[in-house]
């Protein structure tokens, strides 16, 4: 076997280095290409949104709208922080939903076992 020179083993690293330095860089403007892409989506979707009524085929858009423009300001601030609403998609049903389990459970309240399987 022969060895390699330092000075070979010196230019693979500096090689390498680079090489990771380069996929990094291309890895770096995607992912700016992709935040781009999301606000511009964001924004036409927003567009698309304020067109409807408050409330369409059981989203309440209006609050929808909020969230979009939280996110929006969230995103082209640059601070890292998760608005205050996160974002979700709230249907009319859902509420209606957790109305009637809330009324069950204040009519027939269930004692909570506290310390089995936890």
């Amino acid at each position: 076997m022969h060895s390699m020179s330092a000075q070979t083993i010196r230019n693979d690293r500096i090689r390498r280095w680079k090489s990771l330095c380069r996929r990094m860089a291309r890895l770096s403007y995607q992912a700016f290409i992709l935040v781009a892409g999301a606000v511009s989506q964001l924004r036409r979707a927003l567009r698309r949104l304020e067109l409807c009524p408050a409330c369409f085929r059981g989203t309440a858009v209006t609050s929808l709208c909020t969230e979009v423009c939280e996110w929006l300001r969230v995103i082209e601030s640059g601070v890292p922080s998760i608005p205050a609403a996160f974002l979700q998609i709230c249907t009319l049903a859902c509420y209606a939903r957790r109305r009637k389990i809330d009324q069950r459970e204040a009519e027939n309240p269930v004692e909570e076992v506290v310390g089995e399987g936890d």
